[in-house]
C-alpha cells in the first residue's frame, strides 16, 4: 500500500475545498504542486474521478522523480527528512481538503448508511485495526456483520491491492449455493458453516447486498429461551388505503404503520373496515422501526413496518361478529 492510499483510504475530496487549498482542476482531476525544502523537492499530488489520490516528489534540480520516498526501509537521515517532509504535506493536504468516512470503498459506506436508516446501529470498532469494524444488535450485543478491509488475493486468488469485505450469517443450507454467485466466498476468518464473505466493490448491487444482512440481522437477533413469535391484530380502513391494491402493486409486501413493539418474524393480521368488517389478511413482519414522518387529521406517523403477505381469507372466515366471540372489541 502506498504512502497516499494509506493515508487517504478512508477520506473523500471537497472539491471547494481543494480550489481554496491551491489545487488546479485538469480535465477531471485536482492537481497541487508545491516546493518544500528550501526548494530543492517538489510535491506533486493528483486527486483521481473517482476521489483516490497519488503523488510524487520531485528533485527540482535534477527535474526528476525522488523515488526514495515510496521505497520501503529506505535508509538515509536524508532520505528520511526527505520522506518526512513530504508525509507532512500530505497531512495538511487531507486536513484542510477531505472528509473522512468509515470504510474504504464508496459501496462499503453507502451500506453502512443503510443499516443505521434501518436500525440505527454505527459501526463499531472492537478491535485495535481500524480496518476492522462490527456491526451488533443493541439487546443482545451480538454481531450481524463485520466489515473488514483486507488484501484482495484472500479473497480472490491473484488479485491485488485490497478489498472491503463484509462477512454475514445464512442459513446453513444456504451456504453452498450462495458462494456460487459472483461477489460470494467462504467466510474470511470465521466459521465457514455458518457464515460467507461478501465483497463491497459493486460486483452485488446495494440491494442484494442489503437483502443477505437482513438474513444476517434475523438470524443472529434471537429471543430470550423459551419465548415465541408475537401475534398482533391491526385495523385497516379501506376509506383511507386500499391495502389490496398495494399488495399487488408492491408484490406481496407492503408498508405499515408500526405503533407497537413488534418484531420481524411476528405474525400480523389485518382486520379490514366497512365493508368487509373482517380479518383479510395474514402476514408476517419482515422489517421493523422504519423512520418515517407523516401527519394528517387521520393519521400519525413516525416508523413503519413491513409486512410480507402468508395468506388472504374470504370476509366470511373471521368477521367482526365472530371476533367479538373471543372478546375482540373495536
Amino acid at each position: 500500500m502506498s504512502l497516499e492510499t494509506d493515508l487517504f483510504s478512508h477520506l473523500r475530496p471537497s472539491e471547494q475545498a481543494l480550489t481554496a487549498y491551491g489545487f488546479r482542476k485538469t480535465d477531471d482531476e485536482y492537481l497541487l504542486e508545491r516546493a518544500f525544502m528550501g526548494g530543492k523537492f517538489r510535491a506533486v499530488i493528483t486527486v483521481h474521478p473517482d476521489g483516490t489520490v497519488s503523488g510524487k516528489v520531485m528533485d527540482t534540480e535534477l527535474d526528476e522523480e525522488y523515488i526514495q520516498v515510496h521505497v520501503p526501509g529506505a535508509i538515509g537521515n536524508f532520505a528520511a527528512a526527505v520522506k518526512e517532509a513530504y508525509i507532512a504535506i500530505l497531512e495538511d493536504t487531507a486536513k484542510h481538503c477531505f472528509y473522512s468516512v468509515p470504510f474504504a470503498s464508496d459501496q462499503a459506506n453507502r451500506i453502512s448508511e443503510q443499516i443505521f436508516e434501518l436500525w440505527h446501529d454505527r459501526p463499531e470498532y472492537t478491535f485495535q485495526d481500524k480496518n476492522y469494524a462490527v456491526f451488533r444488535h443493541q439487546d443482545n450485543e451480538k454481531w450481524y456483520a463485520l466489515f473488514m478491509q483486507v488484501d484482495a488475493d484472500r479473497i480472490r486468488a491473484g488479485a491485488s491491492g485490497q478489498i472491503d469485505v463484509v462477512n454475514l450469517k445464512m442459513p446453513d443450507e444456504q451456504i453452498e449455493a450462495l458462494q456460487s454467485i459472483s461477489g460470494i466466498y467462504p467466510a474470511w476468518h470465521m466459521n465457514r458453516k455458518h457464515w460467507i464473505t461478501v465483497v463491497m466493490d459493486d460486483t452485488l448491487d446495494d440491494a442484494e447486498i442489503m437483502d443477505l444482512l437482513k438474513t444476517s440481522h434475523e438470524l443472529t437477533a434471537g429471543r430470550k429461551a423459551g419465548s415465541v413469535h408475537g401475534v398482533w391484530l391491526v385495523p385497516a380502513n379501506p376509506s383511507y388505503y386500499d391495502v389490496p391494491a398495494a399488495f399487488k402493486r408492491e408484490h406481496g409486501t407492503i408498508r405499515w404503520k408500526q405503533s407497537t413493539d413488534v418484531h420481524v418474524g411476528d405474525i400480523v393480521y389485518m382486520y379490514m373496515g366497512s365493508p368487509y368488517s373482517a380479518i383479510i389478511y395474514r402476514t408476517e413482519c419482515v422489517e421493523t422501526d422504519i423512520p418515517y414522518h407523516f401527519q394528517n387529521d387521520q393519521v400519525k406517523m413516525r416508523k413503519l413496518m413491513k409486512l410480507k403477505l402468508l395468506h388472504e381469507y374470504r370476509p366470511d372466515e373471521f368477521p367482526f361478529s365472530l371476533l367479538k366471540e373471543y372478546g375482540v372489541r373495536a
